[in-house]
């Protein structure tokens, strides 16, 4: 994930959506978890494996990516929080493709 948080050179590379996503997954979930030591969710992942690689600045899908899943996992605490007597981790799905 060091590589895609560097500034780049901006060129266009072969980047795996699906690692890509799976770096960015676990980087917001431990980021969070650091902050938040309560936070816990289960996580369940569907990737494409059709999909392949794509001719992108990993820079630029990693920080949406990343964005979109942090701001699921606040969602998901908000959710949590609003049922109070949950004690189990509520699910958190991920589909790619």
């Amino acid at each position: 994930m060091l590589q895609h948080s560097r500034t780049g050179s901006g060129q266009k590379e072969a980047t795996d959506i699906n690692q890509l996503t799976d770096e960015c997954l676990r980087l917001a979930y431990h980021g969070l978890r650091a902050k938040e030591k309560d936070f816990n969710v289960k996580m369940e992942t569907h990737y494409d494996q059709s999909i392949g690689k794509l001719n992108v600045v990993s820079q630029d899908p990693g920080r949406v990516i990343l964005n979109l899943i942090n701001n699921a996992f606040y969602a998901v605490m908000e959710k949590r929080s609003q049922l109070q007597n949950l004690r189990q981790p509520l699910p958190f799905q991920l589909k790619i493709g």
